[in-house]
């Protein structure tokens, strides 16, 4: 008798349940907007453009909100009775991080502060979605309601 036996190794890891929110459509939304912040570190964002395309996105743990920083934003999307449905985290749009060589051979990362600038996000769509919204991380605040139309 011959028997096969499967064993698996690995490491285990706390994944945030936000992370795990599958989009029920086979949509991903793009989103432009243009991002200021003035001197006293207010900011205001303005919405650019959407665009929505067939296809799916892979999850990635790096869009958690967990790993969120001062500067960061957080995208929301919102049904119609404004009920969260997903979150993503979105690296602050203000802060650029640029790869140069250094004389010595080694790569050196300088960071750029912006006062302005534009971003993307792209989202895996939900067929409930409503609005999306974008809040500053550490206030919760939110900067932008996007109302969206999936039709």
């Amino acid at each position: 008798m011959f028997s096969w036996m499967l064993i698996a190794c690995g490491t285990t890891k706390t994944v945030n349940p936000e992370t795990l929110v599958i989009a029920d459509t086979n949509k991903i939304i793009f989103l432009t907007y243009s991002i200021s912040e003035d001197p006293s570190g207010k900011r205001t964002l303005t919405f650019i453009k959407q665009n929505i395309v067939e296809g799916k996105l892979k999850p990635n743990s790096s869009w958690s909100v967990e790993n969120a920083q001062e500067g960061d934003l957080i995208c929301a999307q919102l049904n119609k009775n404004s009920n969260i449905i997903s979150t993503r985290l979105i690296k602050n749009p203000l802060k650029k991080h640029v790869e140069s060589f250094h004389p010595s051979g080694n790569i050196e990362i300088t960071t750029i502060n912006q006062d302005k600038t534009q971003f993307s996000v792209r989202l895996a769509l939900h067929s409930q979605t409503s609005i999306i919204t974008i809040s500053n991380f550490a206030d919760r605040k939110s900067l932008i309601s996007t109302k969206i139309n999936l039709e």
